[in-house]
């Protein structure tokens, strides 16, 4: 699917189509690792930057549903989270890719500096998996057990 092919309607997640938007993300998340590194050596604030980007993504992408603007589209998604409104569910869109690509990155990047500590190798994998597994094409719509149902 191209990114022609999709009209996000949805002002909710329609700014997720900036060309600028990879940048941004990027430098964002090295601007929050370097304010963590004046407090933490490189290793655990790779951990922090990880594990702070993993519990709010989850929260905020996988978590909480609906629009905080009102509107039309209120009702079409009140039932819906974020990640289930980016490009009308569309997956492998560009949009998509960089969401399921920074934690991936910022994994390899706690992993590196993390070296032979094991814990820190357990505590950054289940984080990453807190938010990739949700992102599975299999997954959406699902609500494990019944929680974050409406």
């Amino acid at each position: 699917m191209e990114m022609a092919d999709v009209i996000d309607v949805n002002p909710n997640t329609s700014w997720l189509h900036q060309p600028a938007l990879p940048y941004a993300y990027a430098v964002l998340l090295g601007a929050f690792w370097m304010l963590f590194h004046i407090f933490f050596d490189s290793a655990f604030s790779s951990t922090v930057l990880l594990q702070t980007h993993a519990y709010a993504t989850f929260i905020f992408v996988h978590w909480i549903k609906g629009a905080p603007e009102g509107g039309l589209i209120q009702e079409q998604v009140a039932h819906m989270t974020f990640w289930e409104q980016i490009d009308d569910g569309y997956f492998g869109t560009p949009a998509r890719r960089i969401l399921i690509l920074a934690p991936i990155v910022l994994y390899f990047v706690a992993v590196y500096t993390n070296g032979a500590d094991m814990f820190a190798l357990v505590m950054n994998t289940a984080a990453t998996l807190l938010v990739l597994v949700p992102k599975h094409e299999g997954l959406f719509g699902v609500r494990l057990f019944g929680v974050n149902k409406l």
